[in-house]
């Protein structure tokens, strides 16, 4: 998921999106895919970029379409540079350090043909930017877990903390109803569950303050089950589903004030990849397309 519309997408792209609707520029041109656009205000000593892009001529060498590599770049979209393999990744709020999802063996298989989709074997890594450009230092494992496919990663306001989710490697790869989320001390330590059900949750995304996290919930589980708005506490009490339609609501991600939530909603039922960027209030009241 940031181009943001499949299921496993992360939500920066949206924030620009909102600020830059009546001043939009192109910064990316390629034939290629790129996805998970993710603003980052410090770090790299300049204002930059993270983006995730399908690897040049993926398909052609025996690997998926839509394997993906991460990058960085300034604002303006020049000095793209590589870092590392991986997709769906967060700045810490430092902007020193990215969380991302990654093949743990360095082998693994997009287990299904969105962009930025997991690997059979994804877990969660952590790494410094600087030292990845610098060839210094490698990324952490954070989950390190066989069992399970670990994905959608954010990086907490406070520093301290990474929610994603994770679903059982024999678990459907396209309707993932055992898809729980997750929190996990950036140090790898704490795992702790906050969802329990057999609805599928995607892109957990924490409000500015940290006391909450936004999600996209299956409601009922089942592949006829149109995908909601959710959010609950932090520790995963008090869950709220703040959307209810028959149509697909994808990547919610909060304002710098926590007070409204973006997200996409699919506008033409029926017809793939027609989405649009929506915006609500934080309880769900007041939602409206935002005008192209």
């Amino acid at each position: 998921m940031r181009f943001k519309m499949d299921i496993h997408a992360r939500s920066k792209p949206i924030t620009l999106t909102i600020q830059k609707q009546l001043n939009r520029r192109r910064i990316t041109r390629r034939l290629l895919t790129s996805a998970l656009i993710i603003f980052s205000g410090a770090g790299l000593n300049l204002a930059g970029w993270l983006f995730s892009n399908v690897v040049p001529g993926a398909g052609a060498e025996g690997e998926p379409v839509n394997t993906s590599d991460l990058f960085v770049m300034n604002t303006k979209g020049e000095e793209q540079m590589f870092l590392i393999r991986g997709s769906s990744a967060t700045w810490s709020p430092d902007s020193k350090n990215i969380a991302f999802q990654a093949s743990a063996s360095g082998h693994g298989l997009p287990i299904k043909p969105d962009p930025s989709a997991a690997t059979s074997d994804s877990d969660i890594f952590v790494a410094n930017v600087d030292d990845l450009l610098a060839g210094v230092a490698g990324p952490i494992n954070l989950t390190n877990n066989p069992e399970a496919i670990d994905d959608d990663p954010d990086w907490s306001p406070d520093g301290r903390r990474i929610v994603f989710t994770s679903h059982p490697v024999t678990d459907d790869p396209q309707i993932s109803n055992l898809t729980e989320i997750y929190v996990i001390n950036v140090d790898g330590t704490g795992l702790t569950r906050l969802t329990f059900n057999a609805e599928e949750q995607r892109a957990p995304s924490w409000s500015p303050d940290g006391s909450r996290i936004v999600y996209m919930c299956r409601i009922g589980g089942g592949a006829g089950t149109a995908v909601e708005i959710c959010t609950m506490n932090a520790d995963g009490s008090d869950r709220r589903q703040l959307t209810n339609n028959t149509v697909f609501d994808a990547t919610p991600t909060y304002s710098p004030d926590g007070q409204q939530i973006v997200f996409l909603r699919t506008v033409a039922p029926g017809t793939p990849g027609v989405q649009q960027t929506w915006l609500m209030n934080a309880n769900g009241t007041g939602q409206a397309q935002l005008k192209q």
